[in-house]
């Protein structure tokens, strides 16, 4: 086929189609030297060689307007860069839960440990307490760190400092001991653990210490408990306290994100003494306590006015449960003239029932539709 612009014979491939004819108009060729021209920079519009804001290259602009960038690909890249240090500036510093270090703002958001090591000790402390627990009750939520840092670095079964630097399996370095063990029926809860030399820990085995179990947490100055061990020590229901924290009935110790919640030990006071509120048993006691609920009312039966209790009787019209009863049996009396013998007026069958003041009066379905056939139902 001929090409119009240039005058030169070339094949059915070298045309471009439009609208699924072959546009014989241009070539290929012809229509990339035109656009080539036509958007080439002009001279003293853009200059000559440019740097790449991306990769710092120098690079020739094939078009008029305004470039910054060599290629798409280059383009792409910073975009995507920028997006980048935009999300990871808007992440808050977290804390491992394990060793307490500092965890990086481009790691996932769900991030809880530093490094590979501090979570394959976590999930095995965590495997080895669920396996050797002896009973349905929740495990506690707390960090090691936080019980290290209450017993002061120190040894609790041989009174010796604990080095900080040392770690597993060195026989000198920190780990958890369960006050009462696990395999006597001890729960893994932060007044039931205690720091201890590895050595120390291993050589005591399952045989009970002390008595009696450590402190509570101590959070920014406060002791504070978890809702599992604040619902065993007041003595409540655990999911009846736990409804009440999320619907925020009860105040939580302010924390961060990822952190658990825990309750001070002024609230945990509070809930033994007056239960959890919104449970059923701190509504019986508030209404206890406030009294019964009274109402004045004008009885139907001896017309005086009287102030009584409302749950003394479901009727609210009567003063008391005498007029009650005395109204209902006066109303239960036969009056001589509440029932007369009345006519049907389509059968003629008598009708025994109340006293009408109706002209009509029909004594079944089949009569009010004989009625009503008759043209004698239209007002």
């Amino acid at each position: 086929m001929l090409c119009k612009k240039c005058g030169v014979r070339k094949s059915l491939g070298e045309f471009y189609k439009r609208n699924d004819k072959v546009d014989t108009t241009w070539c290929k060729q012809c229509y990339k030297k035109w656009h080539r021209e036509r958007y080439k920079p002009r001279s003293g519009d853009t200059g000559e060689m440019r740097e790449c804001q991306h990769c710092k290259s120098l690079y020739a602009p094939k078009q008029r307007r305004k470039s910054f960038f060599c290629s798409r690909k280059c383009k792409n890249e910073s975009r995507n860069l920028k997006n980048k240090l935009e999300l990871v500036s808007s992440k808050s510093n977290r804390i491992c839960i394990g060793c307490g270090k500092t965890i990086g703002k481009t790691s996932r958001a769900d991030k809880k440990w530093c490094s590979e090591d501090c979570a394959s000790k976590a999930r095995g402390h965590t495997m080895n307490a669920t396996r050797r627990i002896q009973t349905n009750e929740p495990m506690g939520t707390f960090l090691r760190l936080d019980i290290y840092k209450r017993d002061k670095w120190i040894c609790q079964i041989c009174k010796k400092p604990v080095d900080k630097e040392l770690s597993f399996p060195d026989p000198s370095c920190a780990s958890l001991d369960h006050i009462l063990p696990l395999s006597r029926g001890g729960t893994h809860e932060s007044i039931n653990v205690q720091l201890a030399h590895l050595s120390c820990n291993t050589s005591k085995g399952n045989r009970v210490g002390e008595a009696n179990t450590r402190p509570a947490l101590v959070k920014r100055g406060k002791r504070v408990f978890t809702i599992p061990e604040a619902a065993k020590i007041a003595g409540v229901s655990l999911p009846a306290l736990q409804h009440a924290v999320v619907l925020g009935r009860i105040r939580c110790e302010p924390r961060k994100k990822f952190e658990s919640r825990y309750l001070s030990a002024e609230v945990v006071a509070e809930i033994l003494e007056i239960g959890v509120p919104g449970s059923r048993v701190w509504v019986r006691q508030n209404r206890v306590n406030a009294g019964p609920r009274v109402r004045t009312v004008t009885c139907k039966q001896c017309g005086e006015k009287k102030a009584v209790e409302i749950s003394l009787h479901s009727p609210r019209s009567y003063c008391s449960r005498v007029c009650y009863q005395t109204s209902l049996r006066n109303r239960k009396k036969l009056d001589p003239t509440r029932l007369l013998r009345i006519q049907c007026s389509v059968c003629k069958r008598s009708i025994k029932g109340r006293k009408q003041v109706k002209r009509v009066n029909l004594c079944s379905s089949k009569c009010i539709n004989t009625w009503r056939r008759q043209g004698r139902g239209a007002s």
